[in-house]
């Protein structure tokens, strides 16, 4: 599992009232890459849809508001289907 954490008071001074709108479109693209790169490389991927409350943020240690979890993404093996081609090693 890889959770994304951003430091939103950083880009708030620049971007004003959209910066927490403007992280969560670079995590959403991030997220999009790490699937595409995963199912590539044969992985299983998924995006968790909720953040279980504050589960990750607990066991982070991060400081709300200066540090917020905005995403995570899991990924692992695949388990081979029976249309998959059988290949030899």
């Amino acid at each position: 599992m890889i959770t994304i954490t951003a430091r939103v008071a950083r880009s708030s001074w620049m971007y004003g009232g959209i910066a927490y709108s403007l992280t969560l479109t670079h995590v959403g693209a991030l997220q999009q890459m790490l699937c595409i790169s995963a199912t590539a490389m044969g992985l299983a991927a998924c995006v968790p849809a909720i953040d279980p409350g504050d589960a990750i943020d607990t066991a982070l240690g991060l400081e709300w508001p200066s540090e917020v979890g905005v995403g995570e993404f899991v990924f692992g093996n695949r388990q081979p289907s029976p249309s998959d081609p059988v290949t030899l090693l």
